[in-house]
C-alpha cells in the first residue's frame, strides 16, 4: 500500500476518500457497511495503526471518482479501476505486481450466416415494391411532360 498510495494521489484532484469495510462477521452488520470519509495520505497510519482493522477498506474511492479500489483480503489482491494513465502508472511501477484484465477474444468471430428463406423472400418483396414505386414515378413524370 505504501507504493500504491502516492500513485493514486497523483491521479486524483481530491484529498478525501470514501470507503467501507467488508462485513466479515455478518452480512447484516450495518455498522460495517457504513461508508466513511478519510484522508488518503494518512489512511494507513490513522486506520490501520489503531489495531481495530488488520486490512484496508474493501471498497474505497476518491471523492472526485477518478478511481476506485476493491480489495479482497481473502484473495490477497486489489483491483484498481481508473483512467488509462493510472493503470499505466501502476503497471510501470517496479514495486507493484499487476495483471492486465483487458478483454481478450478467445476465438475469431463466426462468419455471417446465410439469410433464411423468409429473409430472402422479404428482400424480394422490398425490391418488387421499390421497382413498382419507381415505375409509377416514371410514368407520372412522362405524363406531365407530354401535356
Amino acid at each position: 500500500m505504501e507504493t500504491l498510495i502516492p500513485i493514486l494521489a497523483a491521479h486524483t484532484g481530491a484529498t478525501r476518500m470514501r470507503g467501507r469495510f467488508s462485513p466479515i462477521t455478518s452480512p447484516f452488520d450495518v455498522e460495517a457497511m457504513r461508508v466513511f470519509s478519510f484522508d488518503l495520505t494518512t489512511m494507513l497510519s490513522s486506520m490501520l495503526a489503531t489495531g481495530q482493522q488488520e486490512f484496508t477498506p474493501e471498497l474505497w474511492w476518491a471523492e472526485d471518482k477518478a478511481w476506485v479500489l476493491w480489495t479482497d483480503y481473502d484473495l490477497m489482491g486489489t483491483r484498481v479501476f481508473g483512467s488509462d494513465d493510472l493503470i499505466d502508472a501502476l503497471g510501470g511501477s517496479p514495486d507493484i505486481e499487476t495483471l492486465d484484465w483487458r478483454r481478450v477474444r478467445l476465438r475469431p468471430p463466426s462468419p455471417p450466416r446465410p439469410p433464411s428463406r423468409m429473409e430472402m423472400r422479404f428482400q424480394e418483396l422490398l425490391a418488387e415494391q421499390e421497382a413498382a414505386k419507381a415505375q409509377k414515378q416514371e410514368a407520372g413524370g412522362q405524363d406531365s411532360t407530354e401535356g
